[in-house]
């Protein structure tokens, strides 16, 4: 973590203290909703490479850089 990430996260946490109890696990549900979301989003970015690169080895495919054609 950056000094800058830190900066921020210490002053998030200083106003969360200030914050009802209600407040703090509204704000806490929600940071864990997103970070849910983001490791969907990741893992849904993993599988479909992964898929791809099965896909291609599968068939023994041509990387995209190669090309099929027989030059004579």
């Amino acid at each position: 973590m950056t000094t800058v990430e830190q900066n921020i996260v210490n002053t998030y946490a200083r106003l969360f203290e200030g914050l009802s109890r209600f407040a703090r696990l509204e704000l806490i549900e929600r940071i864990t909703l997103s970070l849910k979301e983001e490791d969907r989003a990741a893992h849904k970015e993993d599988k479909k490479a992964k898929e791809d690169t099965d896909f291609f080895n599968l068939f023994g495919a041509f990387p995209d850089d190669k090309t099929t054609r027989f030059e004579d």
